[in-house]
This record gives C-alpha cells, sequence and structure tokens, in this order.
C-alpha cells in the first residue's frame, strides 16, 4: 500500500512575473507559465529506517495561471531538506535549511553574501499554479550520487515553459548511511522510486501523453534498469550519465539488449584535454544499446557538474557555488544542452522535426571545437 501525501509549501511572496528567471541566462521561456508542486509516497513494500520508504517528487508542469507566489531558491533547498520526513514538514524550517546550505557551500570558498543572495532569487516558476487541463509529455528527470531533486531546476524548468511535465526525485540512495549501500542496489533502488512517479501524477490531476526520461551521472543505470522493467520511455537524454557496465550485468541481458529508444548521450571534457579523440572516447559508448539510435555530444568547454545548473549559478550568482570548477564557457554550455535537450524531446517524442539537431554548431552559431558529435554509424 502506497500513501500520497501532497504537500503545499508556504513561500515568501514575491511580485515579480512576466519575465524570465535571472538563472536563465539567454535561454528563452516557452508559452506557457511553469508550476511547481511537491509530492510525497510512502512505500510500505520497502522499507528506510524502519519505516516505510519515502519517495518525494518535484513536479515542474505547463500551467493555466500565475500567482504572486514565485519559487525562490530557499524553497527548493527546503523541499530537498523535507525528503526524509516530508510527512512531518514543521520539523524543518526553511531558514534553517537555507542556513545549512549556505554553511555547507562556503567551505568551498563562495562567499556568503553571495550565497545568501542566491537563496533570496526568485526562479520561473510559481507554487502549486493549477496545471493546463491537457495532457503533456511526462519527463521523468533523475540523478544520482544522493544528488537533490533540483539539480538541474533549470533545465526543468524551461522544457516546463516548453510544454513537458518534469518530475524529479530526490536520490536517498538504498540506504541512508552510505557506507552500508552498494552501486547495484542504489540503481535499483532509484529505478523503484522512478517507477511510482507516472502513477502518482495521475492521481494527483496531471494529464499525460508520452514518456522521457533525462539522467545525470550515477542515475544512468537506474534509467536503464527502469526502461527494461517498464519499457516506458519513447526518447531518453543522459548528462555524463553513461551506464556502468558493471552494474548492468545482474540484469536480463536479452531484456537489455532489445531496448531501442533514441538516446542523447552529452558527455563533459571534465578533464580538460584538449586533444580529445571521439574515436577512441565516444565510439563504443553505449555499446550495450545496440538497437537505440544514439549520438553522442562531447562538451568541449564543460566539466561533470557543468552539466547542471551549477553552471549558471557559477556564473551569474556564486562563482565557487560548486565542487566542480567552471571551465571555459561553462554558461554558453549549460545553454546548448538545455536547447538541444528541449529539440531532441521535441522530435521524439511531440514528432515535431528539429533543423537544429541536423547542424547545430551552424545552428546555433557555435565555435567548431565547441562540441564534438559522434552520431549512430557516422564517423
Amino acid at each position: 500500500m502506497k500513501q500520497l501525501i501532497i504537500i503545499t509549501l508556504l513561500l515568501a511572496t514575491s511580485t515579480v512575473s512576466g519575465q524570465n528567471s535571472p538563472f536563465f541566462g539567454n535561454l528563452k521561456n516557452g508559452e506557457h507559465s511553469v508550476g511547481f508542486k511537491t509530492i510525497g509516497i510512502q512505500d510500505s513494500n520497502r522499507t528506510y529506517t524502519q519505516k516505510d520508504r519515502p519517495v518525494y517528487i518535484s513536479v515542474w508542469y505547463p500551467s493555466e495561471e500565475t500567482s504572486e507566489s514565485r519559487v525562490r531558491f530557499q524553497d527548493y533547498l527546503y523541499t530537498d531538506a523535507l525528503k526524509l520526513i516530508f510527512d512531518k514538514p514543521e520539523e524543518i524550517d526553511k531558514k534553517q535549511a537555507s542556513k545549512n546550505f549556505i554553511d555547507r557551500v562556503k567551505i568551498r570558498g563562495a562567499l556568503e553574501a553571495e550565497l545568501f543572495k542566491l537563496t533570496e532569487t526568485t526562479t520561473s516558476a510559481y507554487i502549486d499554479s493549477k496545471p493546463a487541463e491537457q495532457p503533456f509529455p511526462l519527463i521523468i528527470s533523475t540523478q544520482g550520487g544522493g544528488r537533490p531533486a533540483y539539480t538541474n531546476f533549470i533545465l526543468n524548468e524551461y522544457l516546463a515553459s516548453h510544454g513537458f511535465i518534469v518530475a524529479s526525485v530526490g536520490d536517498i540512495r538504498e540506504k541512508p548511511n552510505r557506507r552500508e549501500t552498494t552501486a547495484i542496489g542504489n540503481a535499483r533502488a532509484l529505478s523503484e522510486d522512478l517507477s511510482l512517479i507516472p502513477q502518482t501524477l495521475l492521481k494527483a490531476g496531471f494529464q499525460v501523453r508520452g514518456h522521457g526520461a533525462i539522467a545525470f551521472s550515477r542515475a544512468g543505470e537506474a534509467v536503464i534498469q527502469n526502461q527494461v522493467k517498464e519499457h516506458r520511455f519513447h526518447a531518453a537524454v543522459f548528462l555524463d550519465a553513461q551506464p556502468d557496465s558493471s552494474l548492468l550485468a545482474d540484469m536480463d541481458e536479452d531484456a537489455l539488449l532489445q531496448i531501442e529508444i533514441p538516446v542523447m548521450a552529452f558527455f563533459s571534457n571534465h578533464q580538460n584535454k584538449m586533444n580529445y579523440s571521439k574515436a577512441t572516447q565516444d565510439s563504443a559508448a553505449f555499446e550495450f544499446l545496440p538497437k537505440s539510435q544514439v549520438t553522442k555530444i562531447r562538451m568541449m568547454e564543460s566539466n561533470h557538474g557543468n552539466l547542471t545548473s551549477a553552471a549558471m549559478i557559477g556564473e551569474y550568482m556564486v562563482k565557487k557555488y560548486d565542487r566542480w570548477p567552471l571551465i571555459g564557457n561553462a554558461k554558453l554550455g549549460y545553454e546548448t544542452v538545455c536547447r538541444l535537450t528541449l529539440e531532441f524531446l521535441n522530435e521524439k517524442i511531440k514528432g515535431r522535426q528539429s533543423s537544429i539537431l541536423n547542424n547545430p554548431i551552424e545552428q546555433l552559431k557555435l565555435k567548431k571545437e565547441f562540441l564534438v558529435i559522434h552520431k549512430a554509424g557516422k564517423e
């Protein structure tokens, strides 16, 4: 039995409206306002610290209305702090959640004043606004390594404004103590969390048509495991998330080989080796998906963390926000990832042909050395 809990956050009121989020840089909002909800499930089929396993879902979605209640970055921090005790929100103080975040990040050398300004900054989303009354594709966006649901909130808001429902879960691993977990167990637990999202959103009143996935970092294995089990995704985007073959070894090999979906895989150049060779590093990637059309894109001026919202935060707000330092033009790199992800999902799930995907370097006016593309079956 699974208990559904929809959480309404008490937010500070902001009157900012009708403009792009300061986090967006040169990205442009789509035609839809963006709503944000948080939904919690207690899954009695699994245990976590001797209790039912909590699955905490953050949802960005096209909305029919706006309000004066804009989500601030501190609200994302607050929702992440709630993920283990979402049934007792009174036990978490929003100011304390922000203070804990500031204390943690300033150890890296970030300025406290910059971090405080970040927590107060409004985003593009409106809290609990009414979902648009029409079906949209559901994109399940996830990240491993214990990362929070808001890891790619900029990409999630951007996609929602262009007509996608994006749902993300904070990765709480197999067990609270990471020393007691295994990589295989963590991937399996996260995959099972993902399986609960579609039905949960239907119960919460969302209308869904079509499914896709976005995986960052160690979440790649969970998405692949979930596809083998559910056969749900019509397309998938991997952000530095090539699944480790050793973690797929316990899966049904025949079922794994039968996966046939379009894939766009972005790779960072985190070692900053500008003499990188696509033939030696990318041609073998995702070879366990022989039936899938995989387009691989190496971002030559981005490291691992730059494939998340940290790239924009580091550029505009807090220079030492992420443990991965900014390299090259990280801001443009992340904007490019967002644009190409939107074009890819529009084409593969909505059926809208994209000219940008045929030649992104020319269409987006990028330097030739800014990214390297390796398409399926082509050198």
